[in-house]
């Protein structure tokens, strides 16, 4: 399992970071910029095409077939 956690400094997203961290869960960081510069740039709207802050990704493995 793969865990992506995009954040910024000051949000809320650092609830998730602290949940993983007491979970003991791996996580890989994003660091993004909690402006509307930067939330309305293609790149980042290819990953959360609303436009808005706090995004998680998960990729799970698929479970073999029966």
């Amino acid at each position: 399992m793969s865990l992506t956690i995009y954040h910024s400094a000051f949000a809320r997203s650092v609830r998730v970071v602290w949940l993983c961290e007491e979970m003991g869960l791996p996580y890989e960081i994003e660091h993004v910029e909690n402006s509307k510069a930067f939330l309305t740039q293609a790149s980042y709207l290819a990953i959360n095409p609303m436009g808005k802050f706090q995004r998680c990704e998960m990729a799970i493995p698929s479970w073999p077939k029966a």
